[in-house]
C-alpha cells in the first residue's frame, strides 16, 4: 500500500488507529500554547460602577479546526492518560505547536509492526 499527501479517495483497507500517551514535554508545550491563546482571548473584567458589578463572559473556539469546549480540551491535556492520534493532531494544528512529530509516529508504528509481525514466528 502506497501512502500519499493526499486524502483517500475510498475506504483504507488496513486501519491504523492509535493512541498517544504524552510525555510531561508534550503536555506542556500544548499546555502553554493553549492558556497563550485563551488568555490573550479574555477580556478584562470592567470596573464597578458605585457598588454594581458587570460580568462578562467570552466564549471562543481556538481555531475551527477544533470545535471543542473549554473544559473538554483543560480535561484532554490535564488529565488524559492518553489521547486519540487524530485529536492530538488536531490540537496541534488549531495551537499552531508541534509537540508530536510525524518522525515519531512512523517509528511508533514501525515498532509495532515489527512486534506485530512476530506473532507465529516464535520470535525468531
Amino acid at each position: 500500500m502506497n501512502f500519499t499527501k493526499e486524502k483517500p479517495k475510498g475506504k483504507l483497507d488496513i486501519l491504523c488507529s492509535a493512541r498517544v500517551r504524552l510525555r510531561d514535554d508534550q503536555r506542556k508545550l500544548l499546555k502553554d500554547a493553549y492558556n497563550t491563546i485563551r488568555n490573550t482571548n479574555t477580556p478584562e473584567p470592567l470596573a464597578a460602577i458605585g457598588g454594581s458589578t458587570v460580568k462578562t463572559s467570552t466564549a471562543y473556539q481556538i481555531n475551527s479546526h477544533l470545535a471543542l469546549s473549554d473544559i473538554t480540551i483543560r480535561d484532554l491535556i490535564n488529565t488524559r492518560e492518553s489521547i486519540q492520534i487524530v485529536t492530538v493532531l488536531s490540537l496541534q494544528a488549531a495551537l499552531g505547536v508541534e509537540a508530536l512529530t510525524k518522525e515519531e509516529v512512523m517509528k511508533a508504528f514501525q515498532g509495532y509492526c515489527d512486534y506485530i509481525f512476530l506473532i507465529g514466528n516464535d520470535g525468531q
